[in-house]
């Protein structure tokens, strides 16, 4: 149709589960159940709604990988082992470290008791960490970019999901 110049809209179902919101909980909530491990740690930071941007979570994952830093324990404490880069290259991964257990915060309470307990507790981690506004800037983008599918997915994701289990 593009080479005939002739307009074409084509409406497309896309999967919830792949959107970023979405990977963003459940990335979340598998971080919190597997105890800090490697790989839940770094999917979080890689989930696109967490505000790492990729430079500082790439050189985060070199300095975790040397030092050997996996599970909650060690993350809970401030990182000792100083860089070949130099203090304050720890004290930025230190930064890293303090920022990611403050935006998970909501999550590591202790009391989770009921089903509903533990879903407010979700809706805190969500509203706390103003994934709605992050939402909206990434709609602004595609519609600036003329993806206006995409666009309507990021308006709609957030309604869908705090609604339906909110």
């Amino acid at each position: 149709a593009r080479q005939f110049g002739i307009p074409v809209f084509l409406d497309r179902t896309r999967g919830i589960l792949l959107n970023p919101f979405i990977e963003y909980i459940r990335s979340a909530l598998k971080l919190v159940r597997e105890d800090f491990s490697y790989r839940s740690v770094f999917h979080y930071l890689r989930s696109g709604l967490t505000g790492f941007d990729r430079e500082d979570t790439d050189r985060l994952e070199n300095y975790v990988l040397a030092y050997g830093i996996d599970r909650k324990r060690k993350w809970l404490s401030p990182f000792t082992a100083v860089p070949e880069e130099g203090a304050e290259e720890l004290e930025g991964f230190n930064g890293l470290r303090r920022r990611l257990l403050e935006q998970l915060a909501p999550l590591m309470e202790k009391n989770k008791g009921t089903a509903g307990e533990r879903i407010k507790m979700l809706y805190r981690f969500i509203t706390e960490n103003k994934v709605q506004e992050k939402l909206a800037v990434y709609e602004r983008m595609f519609e600036e970019d003329n993806q206006l599918s995409r666009a309507r997915e990021y308006g709609q994701i957030y309604k869908l999901v705090c609604f339906i289990y909110f």
